[in-house]
C-alpha cells in the first residue's frame, strides 16, 4: 500500500511510527496520505463535552473538567504521548501531499483545527493540501453520509498521487460501527 489514510485515533496510535520515518533515506514509501476528522489534544476536552452533551452546558463544562482533569493525572502514563504525537504531527509531517476531510458541524474535529495544519503544512513544509469539508456530518460520518462523493475525491486523490494502480470502485468494509477501506490494485 503506497499511502496513510487516518481516523481519529490513529494520529496518535501511529504517530511514533509514521512520523519518525521522515527520512527518505528510510525505507517508506508513501505517496500520499489521507486524514479524515483530525483531532488535536489541545482541543478534545471542549470537543468531547459538546459532542456528547451538545445542548447540555452544565454537562459540558463537567465532562471538559474531568477529561482535563483525566489528561493531568494520567500525563505520564498517556498525555505526553498524545502532546508527542501533536507536536510529530504539526512539525515533522511526512512530506507527500495530503487530503484531508472534515465538517463545519464536528465538535471534536474542528474545522480551525484543519486549516491550522493546512497552513502549517503547506507553508512551513511545502506538503500539497486538499480538503474537502461537509456542512453536516458527524466526527468520522462522512464516508457513511456521503459515500458516493468521498469515494470519488478519494479515488481521484488517490489516482493522482499514488503510482499503483487504484481499482473502481474502492471497496468498503464495515465492521460493527467501525468503517474502513480496502483498496485492490489491478
Amino acid at each position: 500500500m503506497n499511502f496513510k489514510k487516518s481516523f481519529t485515533v490513529l494520529i496518535y496510535s501511529m504517530s511514533p511510527i509514521i512520523f519518525p520515518i521522515n527520512n527518505p533515506k528510510q525505507c517508506i514509501f508513501s505517496t500520499g496520505q489521507v486524514w479524515d476528522s483530525v483531532v488535536d489534544v489541545n482541543g478534545i476536552s471542549l470537543g468531547v463535552s459538546k459532542s456528547v452533551f451538545p445542548k447540555t452546558p452544565v454537562l459540558q463544562k463537567s465532562l471538559a473538567s474531568y477529561i482535563e482533569f483525566h489528561l493531568k493525572a494520567f500525563h505520564s502514563v498517556a498525555t505526553k504521548f498524545y502532546e508527542q504525537a501533536h507536536e510529530n504531527y504539526y512539525e515533522r509531517p511526512l512530506k507527500v501531499p495530503a487530503l484531508f476531510f472534515g465538517s463545519k458541524e464536528d465538535q471534536i474535529s474542528t474545522p480551525d483545527v484543519v486549516e491550522a495544519l493546512m497552513s502549517i503544512w503547506s507553508k512551513e513544509h511545502g506538503i500539497p493540501c486538499e480538503k474537502r469539508m461537509w456542512e453536516d456530518t458527524q466526527h468520522v460520518g462522512h464516508m457513511r453520509s456521503h459515500t458516493e462523493e468521498y469515494q470519488k475525491l478519494l479515488t481521484g486523490f488517490l489516482r493522482q498521487n499514488v503510482q499503483v494502480p487504484v481499482a473502481q470502485p474502492i471497496q468498503e468494509v464495515y465492521n460493527g460501527s467501525t468503517q474502513a477501506q480496502i483498496l485492490y490494485s489491478n
